[in-house]
């Protein structure tokens, strides 16, 4: 009995060995380009197909694979079919072929794709491989410290994480302490996010963000010295793909200062009212201008104002860099000179003055006086923006009073008067005066 399991021991060795050998026996191998056309297979009982293509640069690879059969395996390999990046397991028939779609970051070289039937019954399959070149520029190697590639500020670099070199360093150097900028933009559909971190010149980690964002801008300040930046796949599952890098120092705006906090100006003076920004050396130093007040006076992007009607309006300065600084001024437009249109006696001893109204204006300053310039003692009668005639009380018998007018506007609790009239002046008779009240008193 031990004689005859013996020899049935060597008998299933014997099979299994021919079995491993037919089934070497039916490997094929093949060879396609990565050019979109499809290609025909199919494998017969035991049979699996290898097809070997090349690669020029790093970049995309995309392959689409169809099974007529149940139970189809599409497994992409290495040049020496050591290493599997991805294995597909696809069902379908005659009337309805089963499809999947391989999306695969990956080095310039050879890769085999092979197909293979699970059972021992022949089986149709046909597949097409596309390649979309990553257009990377770094300087390869850069996957360690010491092989960074070094990147000057201001320049653009355009990054490739693949299956086989999912990281990358870049070596920055600062001449005195300043805030770094960064910023990574990763191409849609191929990077799902990233692991970005900065390390000083003893490999200690200063700074660093994971983002699933499409463009991230990352902000650091650093002492002088050389730095790396490293940037990694976001964690075993995610995708690789194209990335694009820059760094640049960013100087801050710390102080914004205008000409003056409240002024008046005539109407239809234009002005420039940004003083300084400092540092000099700021980087950004666009302001945004607003006015509160578009129909009394406009400001450009320029910080150049408009004062357009008589009124009040605040106009703003904002930085745009991101320090959070305004600064506002309280422009007041003040009334253009007015023109007395009238001047009469009235019952010989009060006199009716009336003036060319203006509008918006907040008031009236009517003014008399004995003299000419205006020296010594004077009357002044204030009335609304639109009592645009006043007359006095009774003045003294023949004698001659000189009148005079100006309009003003009231703005952030402060009173602007703008230019005073021609003086017209009239001489009283002796005759009786005027009945009523009159509120502008005799002098």
């Amino acid at each position: 009995m031990k004689r005859i399991w013996k020899w049935a021991s060597v008998l299933c060795g014997f099979l299994f060995c021919l079995f491993l050998c037919s089934t070497e026996a039916r490997a094929q191998q093949f060879t396609v380009s990565p050019n979109g056309a499809w290609v025909d297979g199919s494998t017969a009982q035991g049979e699996e197909n290898y097809y070997a293509f090349a690669i020029p640069s790093a970049g995309r690879v995309q392959i689409t694979y169809q099974s007529f059969k149940s139970s189809q395996i599409c497994t992409l390999l290495d040049k020496d079919l050591t290493r599997e990046y991805d294995s597909e397991w696809i069902s379908g028939s005659e009337t309805s072929p089963g499809t999947v779609n391989m999306i695969l970051n990956l080095e310039a070289g050879v890769y085999n794709l092979r197909a293979y039937r699970y059972d021992f019954n022949p089986s149709k399959y046909r597949f097409r491989i596309s390649f979309i070149p990553a257009g990377n520029n770094e300087t390869e190697p850069n996957n360690t410290f010491q092989t960074a590639m070094p990147l000057p500020g201001g320049t653009t670099v355009t990054g490739f994480l693949s299956l086989d070199d999912d990281i990358d360093f870049y070596a920055i150097t600062l001449p005195e302490g300043r805030t770094v900028r960064t910023t990574v933009n990763r191409s849609t559909g191929t990077l799902e996010g990233y692991r970005f971190s900065i390390w000083n010149s003893d490999l200690i980690e200063v700074g660093s963000y994971t983002s699933l964002s499409e463009t991230e801008v990352y902000e650091k300040y650093l002492d002088a010295g050389t730095y790396y930046i490293k940037i990694s796949k976001y964690d075993y599952s995610g995708k690789t793909g194209v990335y694009t890098l820059k760094w640049d120092t960013f100087q801050y705006i710390k102080s914004l200062t205008l000409k003056q906090e409240k002024m008046a100006v005539g109407r239809g003076k234009t002005f420039r009212l940004l003083q300084s920004i400092a540092p000099a050396n700021a980087t950004n130093q666009a302001l945004t201008w607003t006015s509160s007040n578009t129909d009394v006076a406009t400001v450009d992007s320029s910080g150049m104002v408009h004062a357009k009607n008589v009124g009040s309006a605040t106009i703003k300065a904002e930085t745009k860099d991101g320090s959070e600084i305004s600064k506002t001024c309280q422009i007041a437009v003040t009334p253009k000179k007015t023109r007395i249109i009238q001047i009469k006696r009235r019952r010989d001893r009060n006199v009716l003055v009336r003036v060319k109204r203006q509008k918006n204006v907040s008031g009236i300053q009517y003014q008399m006086s004995r003299t000419k310039t205006f020296r010594g003692r004077t009357s002044s009668y204030y009335a609304g923006g639109t009592e645009s005639k006043a007359t006095t009380a009774a003045l003294g018998r023949n004698r001659r009073y000189y009148f005079r007018a100006r309009m003003y506007v009231d703005s952030y609790g402060t009173r602007y008067f703008g230019p005073w009239s021609k003086v017209k002046s009239i001489r009283t008779k002796s005759r009786t005066s005027a009945y009523g009240y009159y509120s502008w008193k005799a002098i």
